[in-house]
C-alpha cells in the first residue's frame, strides 16, 4: 500500500527559471495580494477563472502562507519573510505557530548563522504554542519545531551537545503522542535522521550507530511515502559513510550508490537544492578515490568526476532565479577551488586550472572558509612557485599569477586577523596556528624572490605587521 502512496506523492512542483515573474504578475493579482517584489511588471497574460475563484475559498492568512511557500521555493527569501510575517500578524494560536515555524525555516535555510536570533526565537515561539495547545493535538508539530532547531544548532552553530539536548526534548514530546498516525511517523523519522546527523559529528566510533538510525528513519519514510525525505536520508547515509576513518574503495562505492539514489529521486521530483547537495557529496567521494587508487589514469578520471560533480552542484542552483544561501553556494565554489589547487599540479592538469581554482576561492564569502581559503591559496602559491621556471609557464604570465596569489593571501590574512573570534579560535589550536605561521613565511620568501613586483615593499611591511599581531596574541594567550 505504501508504494502506491509514494507514487501519489511523486507529483511535485518543479521550480525552475523565473517563477518570480509568474507569482508577481499572475498569482498576486488573482488572489488580490499586494506585490512584494520590485521587479518591473511584464505583460500580463489572461488569468484563468479558477484562480480568481480561490479568493472566495481561502482567507488572507492562507493567501500569505501560500505566497510565502512559493517565494521560499523560488529562493526569494525577502519576499517569503514578508509574507510569513504578514501571516503571523493575521494569525492567532496555531495559525501564528505555523507562520513562525515557516519564518524560522526561511531564516535558517537562507541565512544560517547570520540570522541565528530570528531562527532560534521563531522555532522556540512556535514550539511553545504547539506544545501548550489545550487539546494536545499538535505534538507532532511541536516535535518538528524541536528537530528544526536541533538541526540548525548542529549545522549552522556547530554545537553538537546543544543539538543533542534539543533532540532529546523532541523524543520526550514524541512519547506523549496518543496515536502513531502519519504525522507521528513523519516526526519520528525526522527525529531519527537528526539524531544520526548529530552522532556523525561526534567521531568515527559512532558511524555504525548513525547508519542504523538512518536505516530506521528510512523504514518510516518509506511506509508513509515521504519520497523527499527518503532522498534526504539516502544522502545522509552516503555522506556519513565517507566520514569513517580508514575508508576503503568498497565503502566509497557504497556511499556513491546511496548518493546517486538520492540524486535520482531529487531530479525526478524537481528538488534541485537537494540535487546540488548530492553532487557536492559525490565530489567528496571522488576525492577520496583520488587518494586511494594507485593508477595515475584512474586518479585523473576521479579528478574529472569530482570537478564535474562540483560544477553540477553550482549549476543546479542556477536553474532557479532567486537568491540562494550565501554560505552554501560559497562552499561549492570553495570545494571546486580546493580540488583544482590540491590535485591539479600532481595530476599534470594545465596550469590554467590553478587560476580557475583561485578564482573560485576568491569568490568565497562565508567567514567559516577564511582559514581554509588561506591554506589553499598557500598551496596554490607553492605549486605556482614550482611552475614558475618551467618552460610552459615562464614569463609575464607566470609572474602575474604568482603576484595575484600573493595579493590574495595578504588580503585573507588581514581579514582573518581582523576577526577577533576567528583569531582566538585559531590560537586555541596550536597546529593550525603553526601552519598559518609557515604560510606567512613561505609567502614572504616568495615575495623576496620575485625580482619585479610592484607591491613587494608594501606587502613585506604588511607581513611584518601581521607577524607582530600574531606574536602579541600568542603572548597574551600564554599568560
Amino acid at each position: 500500500m505504501h508504494k502506491q502512496y509514494i507514487i501519489e506523492k511523486e507529483k511535485f512542483l518543479r521550480i525552475t527559471g523565473n517563477w518570480i515573474e509568474i507569482i508577481q504578475n499572475n498569482l498576486c493579482p488573482a488572489l488580490d495580494i499586494a506585490q512584494y517584489t520590485d521587479l518591473p511588471s511584464v505583460k500580463k497574460k489572461e488569468t484563468p477563472t479558477e484562480w480568481f475563484n480561490l479568493r472566495e475559498r481561502i482567507d488572507d492568512y492562507k493567501k500569505r502562507i501560500i505566497h510565502g511557500r512559493l517565494w521560499e521555493m523560488c529562493l526569494s527569501k525577502g519576499n517569503a519573510i514578508r509574507c510569513f510575517g504578514d501571516a503571523e500578524k493575521l494569525g492567532e494560536g496555531i495559525k501564528k505557530a505555523q507562520a513562525k515555524l515557516n519564518l524560522a525555516r526561511v531564516y535558517d535555510k537562507q541565512y544560517g548563522e547570520e540570522e541565528k536570533i530570528n531562527v532560534i526565537n521563531n522555532y522556540r515561539a512556535s514550539y511553545k504554542i504547539y506544545k501548550n495547545h489545550p487539546t494536545h493535538q499538535f505534538i507532532s508539530e511541536a516535535v518538528l519545531c524541536k528537530i528544526g532547531l536541533a538541526n540548525f544548532i548542529r549545522r549552522a552553530l556547530k554545537q553538537s551537545d546543544s543539538a543533542l539536548d534539543e533532540c532529546k526534548k523532541a523524543k520526550e514530546m514524541l512519547e506523549l503522542a496518543k496515536k502513531q498516525d502519519e504525522k507521528y511517523k513523519l516526526a519520528y523519522s525526522q527525529y531519527l535522521n537528526c539524531l544520526g546527523l548529530i552522532y556523525s559529528n561526534l567521531g568515527s566510533k559512532y558511524i555504525d550507530q548513525c547508519i542504523d538510525l538512518f536505516a530506521k528513519s528510512l523504514e518510516y519514510k518509506e511506509e508513509i511515502g515521504d519520497i523527499k525525505g527518503i532522498a534526504e536520508t539516502e544522502n545522509d547515509i552516503g555522506l556519513t559513510i565517507i566520514k569513517k576513518g580508514n575508508i576503503d574503495i568498497k565503502e566509497i562505492s557504497n556511499a556513491i550508490s546511496h548518493l546517486k539514489k538520492s540524486l535520482e529521486i531529487n531530479e525526478s521530483i524537481g528538488n534541485y537544492i537537494g540535487a546540488a547537495r548530492n553532487c557536492r557529496n559525490l565530489g567528496l567521494c571522488y576525492i577520496n578515490l583520488i587518494n586511494l587508487v594507485k593508477n595515475k589514469n584512474a586518479k585523473k578520471e576521479n579528478f574529472q568526476l569530482a570537478k564535474e560533480s562540483y560544477k553540477s552542484s553550482i549549476d543546479y542552483w542556477h536553474m532557479m532565479v532567486g537568491d540562494p544561501p550565501i554560505e552554501e553556494v560559497s562552499e561549492y565554489k570553495y570545494r571546486l577551488g580546493e580540488l583544482e589547487v590540491n590535485y591539479g599540479g600532481e595530476l599534470e592538469v594545465n596550469y590554467e586550472d590553478f587560476n580557475e581554482g583561485i578564482k573560485f576561492l576568491q569568490e568565497v564569502k562565508g567567514r567559516w572558509y577564511k582559514l581554509g581559503k588561506l591554506h589553499n591559496c598557500a598551496r596554490s602559491l607553492d605549486l605556482l612557485r614550482k611552475a614558475y621556471n618551467s618552460t610552459e609557464y615562464i614569463g609575464s604570465k607566470g609572474t602575474k599569477d604568482v603576484e595575484s596569489t600573493i595579493d590574495e593571501i595578504i588580503r585573507i590574512y588581514i581579514n582573518v586577523l581582523g576577526d577577533k573570534n576567528k583569531l582566538k579560535q585559531m590560537k586555541r589550536d596550536e597546529n593550525i596556528f603553526e601552519e598559518v605561521v609557515q604560510i606567512l613565511k613561505r609567502t614572504e620568501e616568495t615575495i623576496i624572490g620575485l625580482k619585479e613586483y610592484d607591491h613587494k615593499a608594501d606587502n613585506l611591511d604588511k607581513i611584518e605587521n601581521l607577524r607582530e599581531i600574531m606574536g602579541e596574541t600568542a603572548s597574551k594567550s600564554n599568560k
